[in-house]
């Protein structure tokens, strides 16, 4: 499945996670709540639900005049302001948590996951898969967002990338797999 193609057309997105584009593109707010308007979300509030194709489209939108690293700019954002379980309080619980934060700001269908594959303090990594159709770099910054907000040590400089070896949503794979390091 490809990148900015919903996997359900029924499939929904909360307006607090559809917003984050405008909270993480302060620079650009106008074009970006233009690109809504063409998509016919632009008056979505934080409590409304739109269609996950419109918002996918959007965000295409923005990757074609802006580039990859602002949508992962955006999707850094994404844990200020889209719904999280209470339950987060470390790195572990974050990384777990991610597809259930996913799951309550998303339904209607399938929507794909979030799953921490592999996690291992000894040897300082983890796993990351996103089986989704939002672009990887999106993916890119929420991962690293929530590695900064939830370090997974008290002195942890975490680093997240690509884990070698895997085709990736950019290759048109269904997922990608993400390499967490610290």
């Amino acid at each position: 499945m490809a990148e900015y193609q919903a996997y359900s057309p029924n499939v929904e997105v909360l307006g607090r996670a559809v917003l984050v584009v405008v909270y993480g593109m302060p620079a650009y707010e106008a074009a970006v709540r233009k690109f809504m308007t063409e998509e016919g979300i632009g008056g979505v509030g934080p409590d409304d639900w739109v269609l996950q194709q419109s918002w996918l489209n959007v965000l295409g939108k923005v990757t074609d005049h802006y580039g990859d690293y602002t949508l992962r700019s955006i999707g850094t954002s994404i844990p200020d302001h889209a719904l999280f379980p209470p339950s987060v309080k470390d790195f572990r619980s974050a990384m777990e948590a991610l597809n259930d934060a996913y799951y309550l700001n998303h339904r209607g269908g399938d929507i794909g996951h979030y799953r921490l594959d592999m996690a291992d303090v000894d040897s300082r990594r983890a796993i990351m898969e996103c089986r989704n159709p939002y672009p990887p770099y999106f993916d890119l910054g929420i991962i690293s967002a929530l590695c900064l907000k939830f370090p997974p040590s008290i002195s942890a400089n975490c680093k997240v990338d690509w884990e070698e070896g895997h085709l990736t949503r950019l290759d048109g794979a269904d997922t990608c797999r993400f390499l967490i390091t610290w």
